[in-house]
């Protein structure tokens, strides 16, 4: 299976790197981007319906909002609104029972709500009219660290809540329970809980040089690192073996850990790693891939500094293909 990767193009590459590829277990010196650690999750309030209620009533409490698959932005911040603000649209008179609790930052309560059902001129109404509207792929790469994670959460729950509104085991009706993290059908009592996809994303090289592929839907030239979501039954390290034999027939090994990154596209986590190539004769398969090459550590450090005007184009900075490209340049 093909994981599709970004087609932004690249700019110049951030200066902060990980440590030297391959020890074990080592923190990162920074979150990819979406992912952030500053927000407390309050996994054991929000089962409480009186304090989560609480929090939506206070005014210090802000929603994040989500139309028609973007979100408002102004600057480098998302545009948040108050529940007060949410109180004086009519049509989200029921708004409280359909928002998720994505958490607390610096003790701030911050719900998640799809508006999709709203008129522009509404939205306008709750955000002002000189407010942008961007994709999260778009907004990613320029939001404040912690806007950007709670966007990806509320991408991330949004989409499950539309596609798991009838039980999957009876067909009966599901309703939303623990502020917007279970979906619970009274017909059988199963409880649903959010779904994340694992998918593997790797560098595989031999020496000073690493093998990079491109799907068809991409921009001419571009190359990224290979990629797959993780099967039944399978470990991650297993993924990464068989999906690279699988795109580009290579066997290889020594799989080690770099980093994760969640990648709500629309609900996947991407974790990355490196390895190194037993076999280095190519043989692309015709579905999964376009092309696949040999890149050459100088060439790759070339595209790296010319950014947009370079042959092979690399992933942009914000992905995580793009910062085992760097961990592996830096190395």
């Amino acid at each position: 299976m093909t994981v599709t990767m970004p087609t932004t193009p690249p700019t110049p590459p951030p200066t902060s790197v990980s440590p030297t590829v391959g020890s074990p277990s080592r923190p990162t010196p920074r979150p990819n981007i979406l992912a952030t650690s500053t927000l407390d999750r309050v996994s054991d309030q929000r089962q409480e319906h009186q304090w989560v209620a609480e929090q939506w009533s206070s005014p210090a409490s802000r929603v994040q909002l989500q139309w028609r698959g973007t979100y408002p932005v102004h600057g480098e911040r998302a545009v948040s609104v108050s529940t007060a603000d949410i109180a004086s649209i009519a049509a989200l008179s029921d708004a409280f029972a359909s928002s998720i609790l994505l958490g607390l930052l610096g003790g701030t309560a911050h719900f998640g709500l799809d508006v999709s059902s709203l008129e522009r001129d509404s939205v306008d109404a709750l955000v002002g009219s000189d407010t942008v509207f961007v994709s999260l792929r778009d907004g990613a790469s320029v939001l404040h660290a912690d806007d950007a994670n709670l966007l990806a959460t509320t991408s991330g729950l949004t989409t499950w809540h539309a596609k798991h509104r009838f039980c999957g085991s009876c067909g009966a009706k599901t309703q939303a329970r623990a502020a917007g993290h279970e979906r619970h059908c009274s017909s059988c009592n199963t409880t649903h809980f959010p779904r994340t996809d694992p998918a593997v994303i790797m560098l595989v090289a031999d020496g000073d040089r690493a093998v990079l592929g491109r799907q068809k839907i991409w921009p001419q030239g571009m190359f990224s690192t290979l990629a797959g979501f993780v099967e039944p039954g399978e470990s991650l390290e297993d993924a990464v073996v068989r999906e690279v034999f699988e795109e580009v027939g290579l066997r290889c090994d020594s799989v080690t850990y770099s980093s994760s990154q969640p990648w709500p596209f629309p609900q996947s986590l991407m974790v990355g790693f490196h390895a190194r190539a037993v076999t280095t004769e190519l043989a692309v398969h015709p579905t999964e891939l376009d092309d696949a090459q040999w890149f050459t550590r100088t060439k790759l450090a070339e595209s790296r500094r010319n950014g947009r005007h370079a042959l092979p184009l690399i992933p942009p900075p914000m992905t995580i293909a793009r910062r085992l490209l760097d961990e592996w340049l830096d190395a």
